[in-house]
């Protein structure tokens, strides 16, 4: 299962600070504009384009674009500044929407840019568990200038519409950014020198991030080129770690899942419209209309509207039966309508792969 750190895109999540003056975005849009009746292509003051998801609520004033959830409670602000300092434009970036922003910086990380753009840097600031918020702000450079997104949000709001703050996020395009393309050219052969600089890398790369070891295998031509293992299996320990090395493959076990599900769809254990209550009639969640609807290809596609409620799912696992967690999702509700967006859900796909698993049996 997943268990990685929620890191929204390059980009992180940046939310109203809790002040006892309301900043001005606070306030609903003054334009009177309604949410988006569809998946629009929005274009900015300097002609930049982003995809917003229907239902996103879309206020300029001047060269600041803001985009608000549906509830209105995740934003992304969006605005261009000239400044060869990604982080000094960041902080002035703050002020115009958020007068008296003071937020401590948690992190400054400059990840490696990628997609056409010149480089990349994102700030993560310090919030407190009470606010359960998310607040972040990136700076992406093309040229001289920065364009700058500030995510405001709710935590919830952001784990519910984080799908559609990704799609803005990366679909954003300034004007002149041409994304590398390796189309038609022709890759270079691996050979013994360039597979030796290969590996130089991997472990080069692997000591500077401080990842105890990995496992590498690399094809070419149909045929394995590279296999083979770099550092530890665990710190302080000299086992290495080989090409037989195992590895927790985490959500590698929703691909694995779907394609147990195929080959039972193609045995004719059931299709991929079967209702999932009929597949096993014990099974609901605390949405009748919902529980009703579900059908086995639902289980996988991220689109039921439930939320990940990952803690649940992680700190209990040691405890967890299969029969367990499918009976725990009794209490689950969805936090979007049926089909609305994607949201990741981990327990959805582990029970729609055991109730699929079952099926054998039958």
């Amino acid at each position: 299962m997943q268990t990685a750190p929620r890191a929204w895109v390059v980009l992180a999540g940046s939310l109203f600070l809790m002040l006892a003056a309301v900043p001005p975005w606070a306030a609903p849009a003054s334009s009177g504009s309604p949410p988006l009746d569809a998946d629009t292509l929005v274009t900015s003051a300097s002609g930049a384009t982003l995809s917003v998801a229907k239902g996103w609520w879309v206020t300029r004033n001047g060269d600041l674009l803001r985009l608000e959830g549906p509830e209105r409670d995740v934003t992304l602000t969006l605005l261009e500044v000239k400044d060869p300092d990604a982080v000094h434009a960041i902080a002035g970036a703050w002020p115009r929407v958020q007068p008296g922003f003071a937020r401590k910086v948690k992190q400054v990380v400059t990840p490696p840019p990628r997609d056409g753009w010149d480089a990349v840097t994102q700030v993560t600031y310090e919030t407190t568990t009470q606010e359960a918020r998310v607040l972040v702000a990136i700076a992406r450079r093309k040229g001289d200038t920065q364009y700058i997104t500030l995510l405001d949000g709710a935590l919830a709001g952001v784990d519910r519409r984080g799908a559609q703050v990704n799609t803005a996020i990366s679909s954003f395009k300034a004007p002149g950014l041409e994304e590398e393309s390796f189309r038609g050219r022709t890759a270079r052969v691996l050979d013994p020198q360039r597979l030796q600089a290969l590996a130089g890398f991997i472990d080069d790369a692997r000591q500077r991030a401080k990842v105890p070891g990995v496992a590498v295998a690399v094809v070419q031509g149909g045929k394995v080129v590279l296999e083979k293992g770099f550092g530890v299996r665990t710190l302080g320990k000299p086992e290495p770690v080989t090409p037989n090395t195992l590895f927790m493959i985490g959500s590698i076990t929703k691909s694995l899942t779907s394609l147990m599900m195929a080959r039972l769809v193609d045995e004719g254990r059931f299709t991929w419209e079967t209702p999932l209550s009929q597949v096993f009639p014990a099974f609901s969640l605390a949405d009748p209309e919902a529980t009703r609807r579900l059908l086995m290809k639902h289980t996988v596609c991220a689109c039921t509207g439930l939320p990940r409620q990952d803690m649940e799912f992680f700190f209990g696992y040691s405890r967890s039966t299969p029969e367990g967690r499918v009976a725990a999702m009794k209490s689950m509700k969805p936090t979007t309508a049926f089909g609305e967006t994607f949201q990741y859900s981990n327990s959805m796909v582990s029970a729609g792969g055991y109730l699929a698993a079952r099926r054998i049996q039958v």
